[in-house]
């Protein structure tokens, strides 16, 4: 395999690209990745343009999404701060919180892009690629992140890797071919505290804290039942709401529950509200 980063000089119908490029070579599949530009802003489109040529003599099998365009392109943020480690019931409490800790950078294929969106099936489907023939799809970017935290926000300010792929074989058995570039996030660091440490702030306080220690470990976390605590952290505004609450019987059904607000700047606690 070949890996290769190097800078645009074409352009794909038409248009000149002036950001770098990366290639990979596999078994006679040659991936490349081309970006518009080196640096954006959010609120501004990274178009990055996708290609896929078979030098060999014989045709390949490859696997397309629901939409059937040729492979996927998509950015990786780092993930955000997860904060400390936390024993007993507010580690287990702050494991459920943020058991989805992964932030998004969703690029958009310059169809639905054209049409502002529109879901793909939930389908896999085999497409082949003839001998000596070259593909290409284009995809675009706006510059934002998503987070089930924190929602979408613009990416703050650094380095970021553009992954492009492109799966060889048919859906049961595939073979990813990956190529990455880098971008420049233009812009300063995130403001905001993340859930992670938001989460630990609370706990600093001492009120949540002694609400989930003088409480039973639930066997299931989260399972939503009698007994279980379930909750999270969302951020409003700019603030970080902290939920933490347990459905009991004693003696009748009732929810008992916390809730802690910290500033999503400086991190400290706004209130905390008992129910």
């Amino acid at each position: 395999m070949t890996i290769a980063l190097v800078a645009a000089a074409s352009g794909d119908r038409g248009v000149a690209l002036a950001g770098p490029a990366a290639v990979v070579e596999r078994g006679g599949v040659v991936l490349r990745l081309e970006l518009d530009r080196g640096a954006i802003a959010p609120g501004e489109l990274l178009w990055a343009t996708l290609t896929v040529s078979n030098t060999n003599d014989h045709d390949l099998k490859w696997t397309a999404g629901g939409c059937r365009i040729l492979g996927l392109v998509e950015a990786l943020p780092l993930l955000p701060d997860a904060g400390r480690h936390w024993p007993g019931a507010l580690g287990t409490f702050k494991a459920w919180a943020l058991k989805y800790p992964e932030s998004y950078a969703y690029f958009a294929d310059e169809t639905r892009w054209a049409h502002r969106g529109g879901a793909c099936p939930a389908a896999q489907f085999m497409e082949i690629l003839p001998a000596g023939a070259t593909r290409r799809s284009r995809w675009v970017w706006n510059g934002y992140i998503s987070n089930a935290a924190s929602g979408s926000r613009a990416a703050p300010g650094g380095q970021m890797e553009i992954v492009g792929s492109f799966f060889l074989g048919e859906p049961q058995s595939t073979t990813q071919l990956r190529v990455v570039a880098p971008v420049r996030i233009i812009g300063g660091p995130d403001p905001y505290i993340t859930a992670g440490v938001a989460l630990d702030r609370a706990f600093d306080d001492g009120r949540l804290t002694r609400w989930l220690e003088g409480r039973p470990l639930p066997a299931v976390s989260g399972a939503g039942g009698i007994g279980d605590i379930v909750g999270g952290v969302k951020l409003e505004g700019g603030t970080w709401r902290v939920l933490a609450a347990q459905k009991v019987l004693v003696p009748d059904y009732r929810l008992s529950e916390i809730e802690v607000r910290v500033d999503a700047r400086d991190g400290k606690v706004v209130s905390v509200v008992e129910r």
